[in-house]
Order: structure tokens, then C-alpha cells, then sequence
């Protein structure tokens, strides 16, 4: 994934995240410890491990329903957190470039940019949150030399490759 697909998620997560709450506040809502027999006598002897009564069956539906909304919650949050974090890199001209662009649907044209300025400011956002993102991919990509290799006619028609630093 990219970085700009990875901040293209934003709002959508956000919206997903509105609806894990109303899904959690309704799951409370329903589950109503009191409607819930503590026992059911016309239930028969059961085997140790396995679910009979209507009772676990009702609350083993709500905490599984429970843990499964908050494990997607604390997932979104974190992503979200993230996201705001990485903004904090930036300086406001990038920020609102990705803000606007990035995030959004906006393009140069929705900015105060000139279309070259504003590809070389949106560059540099990328670069700085690619550091913070994926910073594994940056310190492998450092450590290396960079070495281009130029081939050339050399007399006599032989191939010599050269190195440019």
C-alpha cells in the first residue's frame, strides 16, 4: 500500500469508526442482564464444555459481538491516531496540500500553487511521512549506495560500464 492510499483511508475510517460506536452503543442497548434467567430448570444434565442454555448462548452472542466492535475500534483508532500524527511532520503548506489533495479529492487547482510548486511541496509531504510510516523501507534504502550504471562504446567497439556516484 502506498502512502497516498494509506492516507486516502482517513475519512472513510473515520466514518467507520462513528458506526462501530453506534454498533457497540446498540449491542448495550439490547443486552439486558435482567431479561436473562440465571437458570433454566427444563433444561436436561449437559456435558461439561458445551453450550446449552439459553442464558450462555445470549451472553456468549453479546461478548463475542462486544470484543469482535472494540478490537475494530481500537484498530481504526490507532490508524486514525496515526494519521494525525504524521501531520504533525509537516509544515502547513504541505499539510494543507495533503489535507486537500491527498485526503480529499481536491487537485493543484484547489491550492494558491503554481502545478510545478505544487508537485514538488506534495513530493516532499510524501517523503516526510514515508519516513514516519515506513521508516524499515528508509533506513535499508540509506544504507546502501546508490550506484547508476551508464554503458558506453569504449574504443574498438568493446562495452564499458561505468559508475556514477
Amino acid at each position: 500500500m502506498t502512502v497516498e492510499e494509506w492516507l486516502k483511508q482517513y475519512d472513510t475510517e473515520q466514518a467507520r469508526l462513528k458506526d462501530i460506536k453506534i454498533q457497540l452503543a446498540d449491542a448495550e442497548e439490547r443486552y439486558d442482564p435482567e431479561s436473562i434467567p440465571a437458570v433454566d430448570p427444563s433444561r436436561d444434565y449437559v456435558k461439561a464444555g458445551e453450550v446449552k442454555s439459553e442464558v450462555e448462548t445470549k451472553v456468549i452472542k453479546y461478548v463475542d459481538k462486544v470484543r469482535e466492535l472494540e478490537a475494530s475500534k481500537a484498530d481504526v483508532e490507532n490508524y486514525l491516531q496515526r494519521v494525525e500524527n504524521v501531520l504533525k511532520v509537516l509544515n502547513p503548506d504541505e499539510r494543507d496540500i495533503v489535507e486537500r489533495c491527498i485526503m480529499s479529492s481536491g487537485t493543484y487547482k484547489d491550492t494558491l500553487f503554481s502545478k510545478s510548486r505544487f508537485y514538488k511541496i506534495r513530493e516532499n509531504a510524501l517523503a516526510k511521512i514515508s519516513k514516519v510510516v515506513y521508516p524499515e523501507k528508509v533506513r535499508t534504502n540509506a544504507g546502501q549506495k546508490r550506484e547508476k550504471e551508464r554503458t558506453f562504446t569504449g574504443p574498438k567497439g568493446v562495452d564499458n560500464k561505468v559508475n556514477i556516484c
